[in-house]
């Protein structure tokens, strides 16, 4: 009769891969040791030897600057969009006003007035502007948008190189869009023709 033997204690391999393991625990712990976790901010040196801390709070600003951000510039494409095609249908003749539809969010572009009637752009629906605060201005070459809620639209003028202001149209048929993006504390102006 064949007995089977009980084997007592750890074989070779058993053995091998628990040394493994805890040689694992032992480098996991002098990491830890070494350069522990904490929640504290990091400060960081400048050249003149003073440090500097940063927000804890920047991310979520950052965030939410960026996506109104990308509202704005979309608004400002479709503003722009609606402007060419308004040119286009009415033989190149450019609109001249702007007014809000019975929305707050939407946005009509008109020739003369919007309240005569001579509504040819209707229902541009916005998702970060209101609509009040886009608005037609006169050709200044000074003129800026005053804060990064505004949006001006302006006949006959035309970007500068760098498309943050505007100068006068070299055919007097384009249309230039003001306005600004959020830096910061800051307003970036912006321009962008239709």
């Amino acid at each position: 009769m064949n007995k089977k033997h009980q084997q007592i204690g750890f074989t070779i391999i058993e053995v091998f891969l628990i040394i493994i393991f805890l040689t694992i625990i032992g480098i996991v712990a002098e990491i830890v040791v070494k350069h522990p976790f904490s929640n504290s901010p990091k400060t960081a040196s400048t050249s003149s030897g003073s440090t500097t801390t940063p927000s804890n709070n920047a991310s979520p600003s950052i965030s939410t600057q960026n996506a109104d951000n990308t509202n704005r510039k979309n608004d400002v494409s479709v503003i722009a969009a609606t402007v060419a095609d308004y040119i286009d249908n009415n033989e190149g003749v450019l609109p001249q006003s702007a007014g809000p539809d019975q929305k707050a969010k939407v946005l009509d572009i008109c020739g003369s007035s919007c309240n005569s009637g001579d509504v040819e752009a209707t229902g541009l629906a916005l998702s970060f502007y209101n609509s009040s605060s886009v608005t037609f201005q006169t050709y200044s070459a000074t003129l800026a948008v005053p804060n990064d809620q505004t949006v001006y639209i302006v006949d006959g003028a035309d970007c500068n190189n760098s498309n943050t202001h505007i100068s006068t149209s070299q055919n007097g048929q384009s249309v230039a869009i003001l306005y600004a993006l959020q830096d910061g504390s800051n307003s970036q102006p912006q321009c962008m023709e239709d």
